[in-house]
């Protein structure tokens, strides 16, 4: 297994739906492996947790969100953090 972070959005609004790889400003969070995510109700994308390249669970979470502009941006979650965590739902 391998850590990752990269981001991906699928494009359904043509045929044949296609991948693009996003490159997001903002606080980017770290390459990691068995993260949860989850689209929100506002049109966030909500990241939790994980494991890091060593194994070590991840206790951060980070919302990406698509600005009108059509850019992608990362947010660092305010406040406290949930404990560490992995293979989790959110």
């Amino acid at each position: 297994k391998r850590t990752v972070s990269d981001a991906w959005t699928l494009d359904t609004a043509q045929k044949p739906y296609a991948w693009q790889k996003l490159n997001p400003e903002g606080d980017r969070p770290s390459a990691r492996m068995y993260a949860t995510a989850s689209a929100r109700s506002d049109g966030m994308f909500l990241l939790c947790g994980g494991r890091d390249s060593s194994g070590t669970p991840l206790a951060d979470a980070y919302g990406l969100l698509m600005h009108r502009n059509g850019q992608w941006e990362w947010t660092l979650a305010p406040g406290v953090s949930p404990s560490p965590r992995y293979e989790n739902q959110v």
